[in-house]
């Protein structure tokens, strides 16, 4: 069946269902939410494309549909919200994170530093606009936090697996998407994301130590 014709039956209580299959660990009540849902991505994804979105409509019903399973994941039920409601703005969040990420050319090039801020590391307090002094220094300013961030980067992956260090150099020094990233490796954008997100997790661990 294609998705275009999978259709919501009005029979089916999102909030409900989801608490019982949280509750049991059903795979089939999961899927069974999962699938009731799909309309409501097509109806964003069609929105989406009107607002002038260069995606092709099936990148972003695969786009949809992971921030689908992220809210089907996320929910939490003890909550007074509706599942469609929290689903929409998930959704959502997905197509306007890679519109953002489209504009993107490097990550670190967008990491923005006041000149009054100390810098780090320093035996005493001292600024960048008291170490930015002369026209060379200026000049070389905008490339003193993409150095400090590269730095960081390329030290705290050193333990990651290959796929993770593929998938954080890729994204924050070339400025490639999560979808780009997954067609390069010809995997699911859903098992991309969840090595972006432990990459995350273990890159905010380092910078809290």
């Amino acid at each position: 069946m294609r998705i275009e014709n999978v259709k919501r039956n009005p029979q089916i209580n999102n909030e409900l269902t989801i608490k019982e299959a949280k509750k049991t660990g059903s795979k089939e009540l999961r899927d069974l939410v999962i699938q009731n849902n799909i309309p409501l991505v097509l109806k964003l994804a069609k929105k989406w494309k009107n607002r002038g979105s260069k995606e092709e409509l099936n990148d972003l019903y695969s786009m949809g549909l992971l921030g689908l399973v992220v809210a089907y994941d996320n929910f939490d039920t003890n909550k007074n919200l509706m599942f469609s409601t929290y689903s929409t703005k998930v959704i959502w969040n997905e197509f306007c994170k890679k519109a953002r990420s489209d504009q993107m050319k490097c990550r670190s090039n967008f990491n923005e530093v006041s000149m009054e801020e100390i810098v780090p590391n320093r035996i005493r307090e001292i600024t960048y606009s008291e170490i930015l002094h002369d026209e060379d220094s200026l000049n070389n300013y905008e490339r003193i936090d993409n150095n400090l961030l590269g730095e960081f980067l390329f030290k705290s992956i050193e333990s990651f697996t290959d796929k993770e260090k593929y998938i954080t150099k890729r994204h924050f020094f070339d400025g490639e998407s999560l979808v780009d990233i997954s067609r390069e490796l010809n995997v699911s954008r859903q098992a991309i994301h969840q090595g972006y997100k432990r990459s995350i997790r273990r890159l905010e661990s380092i910078a809290q130590q």
